[in-house]
């Protein structure tokens, strides 16, 4: 709802994303912010878009940190932001 208090806004995202309340503000949602607002300043996304996606789609704000699940030797398994590099 375009009308939507902060509050409310949030409220749904975490009805959505229950996970979000968990996630660390600092290495999981100031990164994301970060990101969404260079796609802003870049002109890829409107700063209504961007609050849009976040509130449909919170769960975009939370696992930004790569995260070891499984090692076995030298093979390795991460979780990570499917739009996230490792070079």
């Amino acid at each position: 709802r375009p009308d939507a208090t902060a509050e409310e806004a949030f409220a749904r995202m975490v009805e959505r994303w229950p996970g979000l309340v968990e996630s660390s503000l600092e290495e999981d949602v100031l990164p994301r912010l970060k990101q969404l607002q260079h796609l802003v300043n870049a002109d890829v996304l409107t700063g209504v878009e961007t609050a849009n996606l976040t509130i449909a789609q919170p769960k975009i704000l939370s696992a930004y940190k790569i995260r070891e699940v499984w090692r076995e030797g030298e093979l390795v398994a991460v979780d990570k932001p499917c739009d996230m590099r490792i070079d």
